[in-house]
């Protein structure tokens, strides 16, 4: 039985290294996964933060000037673009304050 012993103790090993090697290479492929899934949300964030106006959360000027030679293809559509700029909004603010300004 030394031998049976001997190929029973050698098969539990064996199976022992080959699930840890398994586990070994799930765990590398789920950091790598998710270490590139992390990558891509840290760009789309910093893509978010360049066209849109963290304040207000309204598209910018880099949104705009990036956006205008795509929606200029679109001959079915009308288009129209508003600009608004507030006079007197600083003064505003400094006499209210920038809560009731905002």
């Amino acid at each position: 039985t030394a031998t049976r012993s001997g190929t029973l103790i050698y098969k539990i090993t064996k199976y022992t290294v080959a699930l840890i090697l398994a586990i070994g290479v799930i765990v590398a492929i789920f950091y790598k996964f998710s270490k590139k899934t992390f990558a891509r949300k840290k760009i789309k964030r910093s893509d978010k933060m360049k066209y849109i106006d963290l304040l207000t959360s309204l598209k910018n000027r880099n949104y705009l000037s990036e956006n205008i030679p795509i929606w200029n293809q679109n001959t079915i559509y009308p288009q129209a673009i508003v600009v608004i700029d507030l006079n007197g909004i600083q003064e505003l603010n400094d006499v209210l304050g920038y809560q009731e300004g905002d």
